[in-house]
């Protein structure tokens, strides 16, 4: 049904407008606990393969499905970008200021997401009001930025900072590296290559302990003190000769 309506309505539709042409379509937009299988009947047809963009997910669940989906439905369909295109916390009624572990779930997520081949992670609400709202369903969430229109105020909470460890710092145009984790810790990491050579490591660590970190390439290593329960970057110029 998916493949028929972009094939035979929207793919049509978007050629017809002069705002279209170049709008990128994206199929399935649900829980990861559907790949691969749903993009693999989606794009079953070459015809429609050549017509769709990306793939999008949404974070709901994630926490008991395996990464590796992204990555078996990447291997599957290399044409296509993988995109988490919503996200909020909605396990809890409303909003819940000062809250870390949530910072953390947040993190944890796009930790995932980065080393399993998507490409990017957008929030569901950027900013909302102090019951988690407006919501014409009475759907009360969190969200990064409270606005507090009666006091004239507004609080960045941590999954604001959480967000901002891998928005700072991973580029337009950075590139995820390999990297290994060789430790017993529960840390994890993502590496990335940005276009002007620096190499940005976020590191997450969950557990209820300060740990060190030592961060080597082919000619240098960093020593990190890493907090319990902390999202850290780690920024660097590649010393490689290219």
């Amino acid at each position: 049904m998916e493949a028929s309506f972009v094939r035979e309505y929207l793919k049509p539709a978007l050629n017809t407008s002069p705002n279209g042409k170049n709008v990128s379509i994206m199929i399935h937009d649900d829980f990861r606990s559907n790949l691969p299988e749903w993009p693999d009947i989606t794009l079953s047809e070459p015809q429609v393969d050549k017509l769709i963009d990306g793939i999008a997910v949404h974070w709901y669940g994630d926490r008991g499905v395996d990464p590796n989906k992204l990555s078996i439905t990447k291997e599957r369909h290399p044409r296509q970008f993988i995109l988490a295109t919503e996200a909020c916390i909605t396990d809890t009624a409303g909003v819940s200021l000062g809250n870390f572990t949530r910072a953390m779930w947040y993190a944890k997520d796009i930790l995932e997401d980065l080393t399993h081949s998507v490409s990017g992670w957008v929030d569901w609400n950027i900013a909302l009001d102090p019951q988690g709202g407006p919501n014409w369903v009475d759907n009360f969430v969190d969200s990064p930025i409270i606005v507090d229109k009666e006091k004239g105020e507004f609080y960045k909470q941590p999954m604001f900072y959480a967000l901002g460890q891998f928005s700072r710092f991973i580029r337009p145009g950075a590139i995820v590296i390999g990297h290994s984790i060789l430790s017993q810790s529960e840390i994890m990491a993502v590496a990335v290559k940005n276009i002007d050579k620096t190499i940005a490591v976020v590191l997450l660590n969950e557990m209820e302990m300060d740990i060190q970190v030592e961060i080597r390439d082919q000619s240098s290593t960093i020593s990190v003190p890493v907090k319990a329960q902390s999202i850290n970057t780690v920024l660097f110029k590649d010393s490689r000769k290219h």
